[in-house]
């Protein structure tokens, strides 16, 4: 309480509420906990309900009572503390950044993922915004209820309020980068060492003046007055160039040549700027992490994508048939940005619908809108959820629809870059029809290799137990134990045994105990 008397800890404190009030503690966040914990409660409250005499249409009059509460004490608590520290009214705050991929806005504590984005706030107390372009991109100015060419603002409500942080393309914004390494040529192509740079930036660069190294800072070469590198274009810099020549006569643009060579146990690449200013530097290695097919066996190290940190090992790869100077790398002629494993049904109940998604990797993502239709309409968006960006790292997603109206329902993604281009996924149809006994839907793919789902409906919610067992009945691996609520669910098994090794191949058999039901498969793996 005694923090309380100081002025700047209560402005504080109620800013931080306010951030807490429209994400964790927001009653939409608060109702998705309510659901799943009357999934886990309600086949044990079932049982109570029958013994003694209390109907099901209480339950589910007591569910939606706390509902209600949550709902009205996310306005209480607004009107209580507005009594108690005598502050102004609660406002809605509106932030639409335009263009809507051209940064983003971090309000007090907080980084909003989604836009147009909106919360409460107390009127007259200090909120904090913070602009953050994207690369390419630079913040002008703030528009709407407050003008400021600032990209920090503190803001002070004096009313419902919408601000827009306004980006442009950066026409000076420059990304010279390291693109392609070949440091040790195989004996039957051998171009000697070169190094590929590449023009991510929104004009033509002159390189005149410009410095690129190695590790030994003797060992530099000097490009010589207008050499100009194209937007988005390349430029191949060659020890030898008659030697490139002799195998790459249409690389385009190519400087040499160098007078020192690349160390084919790794070393460090460096490139300046006319001002000795480090554009770029690559430490690459012959080793693993980084793809050791380069080392003198014909691939090069080519970056997967100009958007990724050509720093990190995991953004490279091999490149076969000797490279590809002058050329866009493997990855940038996909048209795809994100390679999509699956996009399906997770979970399914009389209330919602959870879909589910994975992507192997991600190049220049900005995120995915979640359409839907019904049958013979069209499709609407319903949902936006951001990407990870540019990641080669596997990531799932998901999604819970809680306003289906009909018995089929399909569902699609579109997935959309940075740059405003976009793909649609493959739609899905959702039934929302449930039997009224457990179904074991089978498991596939049979004969596997290291991975299977196993597919089954539960008409209530109910306990369930996956397992695997050998030919002799003897328990190879628990893999799913607990609560399911109603639906069609699918669970994955990697194929590991419970002490975590691969299973041999073999037979076995799929055990799945849904309430007092039990059904078995036999799949067989084959390595």
């Amino acid at each position: 309480r005694s923090l309380l008397k100081s002025g700047e800890y209560t402005e504080y404190f109620l800013g931080r509420f306010a951030d807490l009030m429209n994400t964790t503690l927001h009653y939409d966040h608060i109702i998705e906990v309510i659901d799943s914990l009357a999934a886990v409660i309600e086949p044990d409250y079932a049982l109570e309900a029958e013994r003694w005499g209390v109907t099901k249409e209480s339950w589910s009059n007591n569910i939606s009572s706390l509902k209600s509460y949550v709902v009205k004490r996310h306005n209480y608590m607004f009107k209580h503390l507005r009594a108690y520290f005598n502050t102004g009214t609660v406002n809605q705050l509106m932030i639409d950044p335009d263009p809507s991929n051209g940064g983003s806005v971090k309000v007090n504590t907080i980084h909003p993922r989604v836009y147009p984005w909106t919360g409460m706030y107390f009127n007259g107390l200090p909120l904090e915004l913070v602009a953050t372009p994207e690369p390419g991109y630079r913040f002008v100015a703030w528009r709407g209820d407050v003008e400021s060419a600032e990209d920090s603002i503190t803001l002070y409500l004096k009313s419902d309020m919408k601000v827009t942080p306004f980006f442009e393309v950066d026409s000076s914004y420059i990304n010279v980068m390291i693109h392609e390494i070949n440091y040790n040529s195989s004996n039957e192509v051998d171009t000697e060492d070169w190094v590929e740079l590449h023009n991510h930036s929104n004009r033509d660069v002159d390189l005149g003046g410009w410095i690129f190294c190695d590790s030994v800072d003797s060992n530099r070469y000097l490009f010589s007055p207008n050499t100009m590198i194209k937007k988005s274009g390349y430029l191949i810099l060659a020890r030898d160039t008659t030697a490139f020549r002799k195998y790459f006569p249409n690389a385009g643009l190519i400087c040499g040549n160098m007078d020192f060579g690349f160390n084919a146990g790794g070393e460090l690449l460096r490139l300046y700027d006319q001002d000795g200013i480090l554009v770029d530097s690559v430490h690459y290695d012959d080793n693993l992490p980084w793809p050791v097919e380069a080392d003198g066996n014909g691939p090069t190290l080519e970056l997967i994508s100009p958007v990724l940190d050509n720093s990190l090992a995991a953004s490279w790869q091999a490149r076969d048939h000797y490279g590809s100077p002058g050329l866009p790398n493997h990855s940038t002629l996909d048209p795809v940005p994100v390679t999509l494993t699956y996009f399906r049904m997770a979970e399914i109940t009389a209330e919602y619908v959870t879909l589910q998604w994975r992507t192997e990797s991600e190049t220049n993502n900005w995120g995915f809108f979640i359409e839907r239709r019904e049958t013979g309409g069209d499709f609407t968006p319903v949902q936006f959820i951001k990407g990870k960006g540019s990641t080669v790292i596997p990531s799932v997603y998901s999604y819970t629809d809680r306003e289906i109206m009909s018995e089929i329902t399909f569902y699609r993604l579109k997935q959309i870059d940075f740059d405003g281009t976009f793909e649609y996924s493959e739609e899905i149809q959702v039934f929302r029809d449930i039997p009224e006994m457990p179904v074991l839907h089978g498991c596939y793919p049979n004969p596997f290799n290291n991975r299977m789902m196993i597919s089954f409906t539960t008409p209530v919610s109910m306990v369930s137990d996956v397992s695997l067992y050998n030919v002799r009945g003897e328990l190879i691996r628990t893999i799913q134990n607990g609560m399911m609520s109603a639906g069609h669910h699918r669970i994955e098994w990697d194929g590991r045994d419970r002490m975590g090794d691969i299973v041999p191949s073999g037979v076995f058999l799929v055990g799945v105990t849904l309430g007092r039901y039990k059904m078995v498969r036999k799949v067989i793996c084959l390595k």
